[in-house]
This record gives C-alpha cells, sequence and structure tokens, in this order.
C-alpha cells in the first residue's frame, strides 16, 4: 500500500515538473513572439525611414546647396526688352560675380531701386570709359555695336559726359533704352550688389 501511495507521489510529482516544464517553455515562446513583434516594429520604421524621411532630409540639404549657387528672378517691367519680357522666369547663378564681362544680364540691388532685384546689361567694367551720345553708346573712344537693342526703341536724346569705370564697378544699361532707369540714372553698380548672372530665361 505504501508502494502504490510513493508511486501515486511520484506520478504527481512528474506531472507537475511537467506543467513546470511547459510553462517555462510557453514562457519562451511568448517572449520569442514578442521578440519577433518588436523587431518587426524596428524594421518597418527603419523602412519607413528610409523611404520617407531620408529622401526628404536628402531634398532639404540639395535645395540648401542649390539656393547657394543659383536662384530664380521673375522679369518685372519693359526695360529689358526684346531680350526679356515680363513675367518671363530667369535663372542665374551667384557665383564668380567679380569675373562679370561687358555684355553679361546681370541681377542686382542698389539703393535707387530700393529693396527690389533689378536685372540690366553690363556695358562697361572697371577701366572701361564710355559716354552715350544721343543715341549712340561710346565706349572707349568706339560707337558700340549692339545688336540686342531695337533701334526704334532707341530714342533717347539725352546726353552724358565720359567717364571711367571704377575697380569694384560696372556701367548698366537696359536694352530699351526709351524705357530703362539705369546707369544714367543710378550711376555704377557696384559689384558687391551683384545678385547674379543671368543664365538662363523661359
Amino acid at each position: 500500500m505504501a508502494l502504490e501511495k510513493l508511486k501515486f507521489v511520484s506520478k504527481i510529482k512528474k506531472a507537475q515538473d511537467i506543467s513546470i516544464e511547459q510553462k517555462v517553455e510557453k514562457i519562451k515562446n511568448d517572449n520569442n513572439e514578442i521578440d519577433e513583434h518588436v523587431a518587426d516594429a524596428k524594421i518597418k520604421r527603419l523602412r519607413y525611414f528610409n523611404s520617407l524621411v531620408i529622401p526628404v532630409i536628402i531634398s532639404v540639404i540639395a535645395a540648401s546647396i542649390f539656393s547657394c549657387f543659383f536662384g530664380f528672378n521673375v522679369i518685372s517691367g519693359k526695360s529689358m526688352q526684346n531680350t526679356l519680357h515680363d513675367g518671363q522666369v530667369t535663372f542665374y547663378k551667384k557665383f564668380n560675380l567679380n569675373k562679370v564681362e561687358k555684355g553679361d544680364i546681370v541681377i542686382f540691388k542698389n539703393t535707387y531701386y530700393g529693396d527690389s532685384e533689378i536685372i540690366k546689361r553690363v556695358i562697361a567694367v572697371a577701366g572701361d570709359t564710355i559716354e552715350i551720345d544721343g543715341t549712340e553708346v561710346i565706349l572707349n573712344d568706339e560707337v558700340l555695336k549692339e545688336s540686342y537693342v531695337s533701334k526704334k526703341n532707341f530714342k533717347e536724346e539725352s546726353f552724358t559726359g565720359k567717364i571711367t569705370v571704377p575697380e569694384g564697378y560696372v556701367y548698366v544699361l537696359g536694352d530699351n533704352r526709351d524705357n530703362s532707369a539705369d546707369s544714367r540714372v543710378c550711376g555704377v553698380v557696384a559689384i558687391d550688389d551683384l545678385v547674379g548672372v543671368l543664365v538662363k530665361h523661359y
């Protein structure tokens, strides 16, 4: 009888041990499932970050770099007709502004115009002499040939004395000479006031 009781107790103990092992295994499995869910969540967040956030960051950085070297401007007015027209969009570069050349179209700011960005053509650079005699521009004692100016719109009868463009400045004129407030009015433009040089217009 005692032997049977001992066997019975032994069976119960084994059953308890099995039950405990099953619980432990279940806990391990549950933890593994939790770890997998956490890992899946992390992977999903990483994929979301890579697919959305990183491209946005790259775009912002690229835009910042672009804006440091290039810019856009919308033409307002008729002073650059027939080359540029009111409402057209210009694309310009902001670098090497100290190397502008005669014939370049530049965007600049000047106290004469307030806060507006103005666009004109460079006619003379430092060291050049320039004089406007009626309808003619005399550059370094020679009449300047200007294919970009429509002669029928070049009717000003004002005269300017001969000047020499000082170092660090340029002399600018609008292509539509009858409708342009330029160096004839505001004087020479400082290189430091230049915003950009025209690259393309649309």
